[in-house]
């Protein structure tokens, strides 16, 4: 064997080990609330049932990252921003009539929005 032949084999093979070893990261879905978990959780636990039957598993091929506003739309931006800053692909609000106020100020944190509705799955 030349050593060029070598030193190619060796790179390819580096090359692949690192793209084996490279870590898989998964979709994230941003979960946001108007309101508090303590009344809400059946929304978010629905939200996962669905996931689940279109076969997503939580943990396996996508993650939820859940945040609630505990009835503070101020609070709003600032769970908007953290999710958007954690690599979230697309943001699920609910919160009843008090949606518009959630769909104005994750337009003004992130451009392409991608709000879905309660039937959404």
């Amino acid at each position: 064997m030349k050593r060029r032949d070598f030193l190619l084999l060796a790179g390819a093979t580096a090359m692949t080990w690192n793209r084996a070893m490279a870590e898989v990261r998964i979709p994230r879905i941003g979960f946001i609330h108007v309101g508090s978990r303590q009344e809400n959780e059946s929304l978010l636990e629905a939200f996962r049932d669905n996931l689940s039957t279109l076969g997503w598993t939580e943990g396996s091929n996508i993650a939820v990252l859940d945040r609630w506003a505990d009835d503070r739309s101020e609070a709003l931006p600032a769970i908007i921003k953290e999710l958007i800053g954690s690599g979230v692909t697309i943001l699920d609000h609910s919160g009843g009539r008090r949606r518009s106020g959630l769909s104005r100020a994750s337009s003004k944190a992130w451009g392409n929005l991608a709000a879905t509705s309660p039937d959404c799955l």
